[in-house]
């Protein structure tokens, strides 16, 4: 894969002033790329949910467009193998709020990114889209998603729904000659905000989250940094998947703060080094998608919100499967591995 540059970057990353997204689309190139890999499980073991489709298409001549950045923020979810350190179960590894920065209710938004056309685009990725409806269906019955409600002081039900329409965002790319593809975080902040024209949201703040899914063989870095999630290329490989907000420049769809995560194909070999022990597309998705809206909803401006002082974790980093089991759970019928959550409440991982 093709190395970027490097520039020392911390887990919490913010941007003031303003970032002019360019036209460039990267490509991939040196040696050690074998992407794109079959994954273990390519057949969901649960049925996606019905949704409309929208089509945004996202081409240089977007990408070339004035969209100007403003306070961009991430949070890295860290490579499971060591780039957390999980904390014990005592009450000093609990996180603290930094200002309140959360997200009691909001509507889940999906954004299935291909490099042509996806006929089926949910089943794809592992049914995220059930994971979520499911998760939501289910507060009523399951304690799972009401971990957060000490974060955002509510303990009402189905606040976290899924929006009718997704997005099939298509971006052409250029293909190096062992197979693999890079985007740029430049280039996702486009996919995201032609996304966000498409549907025609217009500053949708905190009470909306939008997932990017990066298909299959498709890496991503950090602009100007050697920080990627690029399983093909250990040297660079340095998280598995990220949370963020931003806030673009205008008026009309497209403009706004916007809280957003990146989802990297969990099927490849990155499935055993990011969440080792789901040992299915599904769960692995699951997991993963999980661990960044946990985060989001209780650091929707990573760094303003809920994390722990001390270490930079947020509440989905002190529970990684790599230190804390898994938890098996049922939700509104379906069957889920996935990893824990920090409670303050019990000063630990639950549930």
């Amino acid at each position: 894969m093709k190395q970027p540059l490097h520039v020392v970057r911390s887990v919490f990353s913010s941007a003031a002033g303003a970032l002019v997204l360019g036209v460039a689309l990267a490509a991939c190139s040196g040696g050690g790329s074998t992407l794109p890999q079959a994954p273990q499980n390519t057949t969901p073991t649960v049925p996606d949910s019905t949704s409309n489709l929208v089509n945004a298409n996202v081409t240089a001549a977007d990408t070339a467009a004035a969209v100007t950045i403003s306070n961009l923020h991430v949070h890295l979810d860290r490579i499971r193998a060591g780039g957390i350190t999980p904390k014990t179960t005592s009450y000093p590894f609990d996180v603290t709020n930094h200002g309140n920065h959360t997200m009691p209710s909001a509507t889940q938004h999906f954004i299935y990114l291909s490099n042509g056309a996806v006929t089926s685009p949910a089943s794809v990725w592992g049914n995220p889209k059930t994971f979520m409806t499911d998760a939501n269906a289910s507060m009523s019955a399951n304690t799972y998603v009401h971990i957060l409600d000490q974060y955002v002081a509510t303990i009402s039900n189905l606040r976290y729904p899924s929006f009718a329409t997704d997005v099939a965002a298509h971006i052409t790319l250029l293909l190096d000659p062992e197979g693999g593809v890079m985007l740029s975080q430049s280039d996702l902040m486009g996919v995201l905000h032609a996304s966000l024209v498409a549907l025609g949201s217009t500053n949708p703040g905190y009470t909306h989250e939008f997932h990017i899914f990066l298909p299959p063989g498709m890496d991503t870095c950090f602009d100007y940094t050697t920080q990627c999630y690029s399983p093909d290329y250990p040297p660079t490989f340095a998280f598995c998947a990220y949370h963020g907000s931003v806030t673009f420049s205008g008026t009309g769809a497209g403009s706004g703060h916007v809280v957003f995560s990146v989802e990297p194909y969990q099927g490849t070999g990155a499935q055993g080094i990011c969440y080792g022990g789901t040992t299915t597309l599904v769960n692995a998705t699951a997991s993963t998608l999980s661990h960044e809206f946990f985060e989001s909803v209780s650091d929707a401006d990573p760094g303003l919100g809920w994390y722990n002082g001390f270490t930079g974790n947020e509440i989905g980093d002190e529970c990684v499967p790599s230190a804390v089991p898994n938890a098996a759970l049922t939700l509104n019928g379906h069957s889920y591995i996935v990893q824990k959550e920090w409670s303050n409440t019990v000063h630990g991982c639950s549930p």
